[in-house]
């Protein structure tokens, strides 16, 4: 599907189509285009369980490691794929785990078996409702093999892939 088509379909999900219209055409753009880089250089990732708008990813992870909050700072002053600062964000807890069950079609995700290592996890936004982890301040984290879903400390590190939600 070509970008213009991916912009004429999300406008006509947008446009108040009933729900099933909209779940017929989120299907087949997840399961047609799940991968495929994009002329500014994003892949498309699926539409997000969340708003169901499609949602587009870059193409690597940030090369280092970092806790949460470097993260999410170093998300809020992202520019780049032709988009200004801002733009880009940690996906939410459900993003992920839709972007690490689509591993196969999306390049360049960490995929390891090991359990133990900061780089097999991978930072949201989320962050728990109270202090519900005895002090620890945590942030939720997904691991890609063990389907680990959590609170992970957010003074240690984890990947990050930065994710936006409109083509550019």
């Amino acid at each position: 599907m070509s970008v213009a088509l991916q912009k004429t379909a999300y406008t006509d999900v947008t446009m108040g189509r009933d729900d099933s219209s909209i779940l017929r055409l989120s299907e087949a753009l997840r399961d047609a285009d799940i991968g495929k880089r994009q002329d500014d250089g994003t892949i498309f990732a699926g539409n997000s369980p969340d708003t169901k708008k499609p949602l587009f990813i870059r193409p690597q992870d940030k090369s280092l490691t970092m806790k949460w909050r470097e993260a999410m700072e170093y998300a809020a002053n992202f520019e780049g794929h032709g988009r200004a600062i801002g733009a880009f964000r940690l996906s939410t807890p459900r993003e992920m785990r839709m972007i690490l069950d689509n591993h196969e079609k999306i390049p360049g995700l960490k995929i390891t078996s090991q359990f133990k290592g900061e780089e097999n996890y991978y930072w949201t936004s989320q962050r728990p409702p109270s202090d519900c982890h005895g002090g620890y301040e945590t942030a939720w984290a997904e691991h890609f093999m063990e389907q680990f879903s959590g609170y992970w400390p957010i003074y240690d590190k984890s990947s990050v892939r930065l994710v936006c939600d409109e083509l550019k």
